[in-house]
């Protein structure tokens, strides 16, 4: 692992990271941003009950336009941050404290890049020789959240860097174990990716030595090493009480691995054989596995259900089914939404799909009419949006992404009601005769994805997978 920064190295990170900016100053500049901070914290809270109290009587069903007074709360939020921001924005002399509060708001107002530079100037205002460890694991959290995986890389490592120059007392294992791992392998760093697994790998931690193992999986799809991954996949499998919160993952990656070989059969078997066994009490995140997985294997081997489309975006696929009308295509089904993040980043894979088997693939973005989006220019959450505006926006969000294979946009949750969509994005891959044979729900790995895409548009015969009826 590489030497810890500095005192002076890690001061100029932070001096490169922010422009010297100055206007003139209040006699107390913090007592002043404090208490225009405490006027929009009281705003933003009355739009957060009023909007909870919508939903609670009934008067703001899910998806549907906010009540009037829930807008104008909004609004008032809005121009109580915005004032904050006219005032204090530009300033780069503030205590550590009232940075983070400045970040806290951005954050509220998903204005991640703001908050970063917020973070960056509580750091900045800090002691540099030692720098707030929980500031920094903030910062990591919201680069990851701005889009900017670069950014997020680097604050990153500087965290772990500075954890380890510390002993260890204090670690982030979110950032070292998920994080880090995952923003690399976003950024296909992979001799970065491989020092850090090998740190993860010698941990004393069992949480680090996990993600060691997960994550070399991950790194070997996206090599294309299939067998280095089968490997590893087995010696996770193999030792259930060493991997309590992976075996449901295991299995998934698995199931991709199968459908690559042609073996839909068997895949979907073992699915189905893992849903039978007993579960374990493993963690949050190996329940959602198990309940993802349960969303997925009642329509693996079957007919797709019918797919409604009453507005297409970027094509001219409308009508009660649009499906029929594509046999003889390998059809990729996308279920997605504007707002959500981890949906516009597996959508470059969905265009690099589209592009690889031109003419073999329809990759089909599914979403349906909701309340809010997200505008990608300004990287900000959009709301309200009427129904009618709906598909519109959708129109922009295509564009603004260059997304190149069409957005069908359903009015009602029909669609996801047909497919049991327990999260977004979800993935179908239907075959060439109208059958599905592989799905996934939630973020996934794009890695697992891509080795099954290559697995039905290249090896079915047209015959091999009996379907279930």
């Amino acid at each position: 692992m590489a030497p810890a920064p500095s005192s002076a190295v890690l001061t100029l990170l932070l001096a490169s990271s922010l422009g010297a900016q100055s206007r003139d100053l209040p006699v107390d500049p913090d007592a002043a941003f404090r208490q225009m901070h405490a006027a929009w914290q009281a705003k933003h809270r009355a739009f957060v009950d009023a909007m909870r109290a919508a939903r609670q009587s009934g008067k703001l069903p899910k998806g549907g336009v906010p009540p009037a007074d829930v807008q104008q709360a909004e609004r008032a939020a809005i121009a109580a941050r915005d004032a904050v921001v006219a005032a204090f924005g530009k300033r780069d002399d503030l205590h550590a404290a009232s940075y983070l509060l400045f970040a806290n708001m951005h954050e509220r107002h998903r204005d991640y890049a703001s908050a970063v530079r917020a973070y960056e100037h509580s750091l900045r205002r800090g002691d540099p020789e030692a720098p707030n460890l929980r500031t920094l694991g903030s910062l990591c959290l919201a680069a990851l959240n701005s889009k900017d995986d670069t950014l997020a890389a680097k604050w990153m490592r500087t965290t772990i860097e500075q954890e380890d120059r510390r002993g260890g007392a204090q670690r982030n294992l979110a950032v070292r174990t998920s994080y880090y791992p995952r923003t690399l392998i976003s950024l296909g760093d992979w001799k970065a990716l491989e020092r850090h697994l090998a740190a993860l790998a010698g941990d004393s931690a069992p949480r680090c030595r996990q993600a060691a193992a997960t994550f070399g999986v991950v790194a070997a799809l996206h090599r294309g090493e299939l067998a280095a991954a089968k490997k590893k996949l087995a010696a996770i499998r193999a030792a259930p009480s060493e991997f309590p919160d992976h075996q449901g993952w295991a299995v998934l990656a698995q199931f991709a691995l199968d459908v690559h070989d042609g073996a839909f059969d068997r895949g979907a078997a073992s699915v189905r054989a893992f849903l039978e066994s007993p579960a374990s009490n493993g963690s949050a995140i190996e329940r959602n596995t198990r309940r993802y997985l349960a969303a997925v294997a009642p329509f693996l081997g079957k007919p797709a259900p019918g797919l409604r489309a009453d507005h297409s975006v970027g094509g001219e696929l409308t009508g009660r089914d649009v499906l029929p009308g594509l046999r003889g295509k390998v059809v990729v089904l996308d279920f997605w939404q504007p707002w959500c993040e981890p949906c516009r980043k597996a959508m470059p894979e969905m265009v690099a799909a589209q592009a690889r088997y031109a003419g073999a693939v329809q990759v089909l973005g599914v979403c349906k009419v909701e309340n809010y989006g997200y505008d990608v220019s300004a990287k900000k959450a959009v709301r309200p949006i009427a129904a009618a505006e709906y598909p519109g926006h959708v129109a922009d969000f295509r564009k603004d992404m260059a997304l190149t294979y069409p957005l069908l946009v359903c009015d009602t949750a029909q669609n996801s009601r047909a497919y049991k969509i327990a999260g977004v994005p979800t993935l179908v891959i239907v075959d060439r005769q109208g059958v599905v044979r592989y799905m996934s729900c939630g973020a996934g790995e794009p890695g697992l994805f891509r080795i099954a895409l290559e697995g039905v548009v290249g090896k079915q015969s047209g015959t091999r997978g009996a379907v279930v009826r």
